[in-house]
């Protein structure tokens, strides 16, 4: 079964998100959402659909000027379980970019804690 692309747009709570079959998965925005599970369903069906057959290379590009304990632990679930599926194939074809502001040590904060806790390198990328 092939999967289609799938462009959320942005709200003022919530992150525009991209995603796309040849593994780009990009969300860029405020992650504020007041109903995390109800924002993220729609993401996580099409990850999960995409992690059935993924692309030889999945980059995950999050541009995020906000984020809330809420959607923080929706993210790293998601994020968790697109790690644990590559790194069991294609661990030098998975790419993390975490973009950040020069000044927001908190965003960039959240990135180091996610490269800890997924034992993952993260590629921490200063926005201009």
């Amino acid at each position: 079964m092939s999967i289609e692309k799938k462009i959320i747009s942005a709200t003022s709570i919530t992150p525009e998100v991209i995603l796309y079959p040849e593994g780009i998965i990009r969300m860029k925005g405020q992650l504020i959402p007041e109903n995390a599970s109800v924002f993220f369903n729609d993401v996580t069906e099409w990850v999960n659909k995409y992690l059935e057959n993924p692309a030889d290379t999945t980059c995950i590009d999050i541009i995020l000027d906000y984020i809330n304990s809420t959607g923080n632990r929706y993210l790293l679930d998601m994020i968790r379980r697109i790690t644990v599926t590559h790194l069991k194939s294609n661990s030098d074809k998975f790419i993390i970019n975490w973009h950040y502001e020069e000044e927001d040590e908190i965003i960039l904060d959240h990135g180091k804690i996610y490269s800890s806790l997924l034992e993952v390198p993260i590629n921490y990328i200063v926005r201009t």
